[in-house]
């Protein structure tokens, strides 16, 4: 499964299924985001805090990498992405989800539009907000309140890992 389904697949989770049709903009975002050939994802305390360190998450074609106790795992990619997002659309029309535009601002001297993504049936703190990039239409950062963030880079700035380090 690729970052983004990766990443994003809680959202539905924890929102308790799929989203409203007023979430055109999100899927749009995410689907778009999850197409690009080269993208990393680190995990960070909140979009301010700088990009150190190695990324959580790396895919770069139909190859992701992982890393869990400090080691890069190998992934396949498969269509996941295309099924996770199919599966979400397909059942928007129940209605157990919102998306919601929350404003606009800045993120590392981008433009940016925020779309949080939450379910009427669960607490607050079970939503998200991803911040789209207005230029790209690509997915920068999702802020997950309380539990922090994860920014997402694109391009050639995304390198292999190296599996097992």
């Amino acid at each position: 499964m690729k970052l983004l389904a990766i990443t994003f697949a809680f959202a539905s989770v924890l929102c308790g299924g799929p989203a409203h049709a007023d979430c055109k903009q999100w899927f749009d975002a995410l689907e778009k985001s999850s197409r690009q050939p080269r993208f990393a994802h680190y995990e960070v305390s909140g979009p301010e805090q700088p990009l150190t360190g190695k990324p959580d998450t790396v895919c770069i074609g139909n190859v992701c990498w992982q890393r869990a106790g400090g080691a890069y795992k190998r992934i396949e990619a498969e269509e996941a992405d295309a099924l996770f997002f199919a599966e979400l659309r397909a059942e928007a029309k129940h209605d157990k989800a919102r998306c919601t535009h929350t404003g606009s601002g800045t993120y590392r001297g981008n433009t940016v539009t925020k779309i949080r993504f939450g379910s009427p049936l669960l607490p607050e703190q079970y939503s998200a907000t991803i911040w789209v990039d207005r230029r790209t239409g690509l997915v920068v950062y999702m802020d997950t309140g309380e539990l922090g963030g994860h920014a997402i880079v694109y391009g050639d700035a995304v390198n292999e890992p190296v599996a097992g380090k």
